[in-house]
């Protein structure tokens, strides 16, 4: 059973079972997969789902949802800031905020912040951007089928050894340096902390 934008709005204002179920079914895996995109934080993809659906299950309810996006990418926003909040907090330098970001500019935002990650990975040295491309399937479609695309967005070290011609465990090690390199040069970039 599928439900339509307004009747998830309307169902989640009415407290109906059908609609909550229906989100955790349809929306879950999505969020897990962004919360696993994090690789440098040690985050419970149904604890983040749970405080995402929650906080927005709330600004429905309390009409600060405007419905100017998708439900879907309201509560994707919302679990994207909420993984940002634990990344600030775990390096300790940035203040935690407990604020929900409004769906008034949320597909400018989510926008502006993939085209900034982009220009700054391209900064990089060209193992580090090749073992993250690799990593996340970038560039592999002479290489990966269609299943394998769909089903495996995050490939396995021993697919990506073999693709690079590297042992499992150098290309674990090359990828886990070159994101914290990448997250530190996102995050002390001014124009990160202008989008959060």
């Amino acid at each position: 059973m599928n439900f339509s934008e307004q009747e998830i709005i309307k169902g989640i204002i009415e407290d109906d079972d059908m609609v909550i179920r229906y989100l955790y079914k349809k929306y879950y895996t999505g969020i897990r997969r962004l919360v696993y995109s994090f690789r440098n934080l040690r985050l419970d993809p149904d604890d983040i789902f749970q405080d995402g659906l929650t906080r927005a299950v709330l600004n429905v309810k309390n009409g600060k949802f405007h419905g100017k996006s998708a439900f879907y990418t309201y509560l994707n926003s919302i679990c994207h800031h909420i993984c940002i909040q634990e990344l600030k907090s775990d390096h300790g330098d940035y203040p935690v905020f407990d604020d929900v970001p409004d769906d008034d500019n949320i597909q400018e935002t989510s926008q502006d912040a993939v085209f900034l990650l982009g220009k700054i990975k391209e900064k990089m040295d060209p193992a580090c951007r090749q073992i993250i491309d690799t990593r996340f399937g970038i560039g592999l479609d002479h290489i990966l089928d269609e299943v394998q695309l769909g089903h495996h967005q995050n490939l396995k070290f021993e697919e990506i050894g073999k693709i690079l011609g590297i042992e499992p465990d150098n290309a674990r090690q090359r990828f886990k340096r070159c994101m914290e390199k990448l997250r530190e040069m996102l995050i002390s970039n001014p124009a990160w902390n202008d989008l959060n």
